[in-house]
């Protein structure tokens, strides 16, 4: 993992823009391959996006808001659909693991 990514304990997510002071807000990326929840197949499509927010730890006593694309998938394995997952964040939570 790249120095510059060490910051966010998250894996697979790297840092494309830091902006604000209260809260400190990170525009991120997933670079890992998406797939799909129920069968993890990486044969999906990305149907539509949609930008999350989710509150990570604090660094350096400020309040950090981490803003990524997620997407939702169509699986061409299972054919299903369903909304993109990410390590380190459960589902439907706004908030990181590291946090609670």
């Amino acid at each position: 993992m790249p120095r510059y990514n060490l910051i966010l304990n998250l894996p697979g997510f790297t840092i494309e823009k830091v902006s604000g002071y209260q809260p400190l807000i990170l525009d991120i990326r997933y670079t890992r391959i998406a797939r799909c929840s129920h069968c993890h197949s990486s044969d999906v499509r990305k149907k539509a996006s949609k930008i999350r927010e989710v509150h990570h730890e604090l660094i350096g006593h400020r309040r950090t808001l981490l803003r990524f694309k997620a997407y939702k998938l169509y699986c061409k394995s299972c054919a299903r659909y369903c909304n993109q997952q990410f390590p380190g964040i459960a589902k439907h939570q706004r908030a990181t693991e590291r946090l609670q």
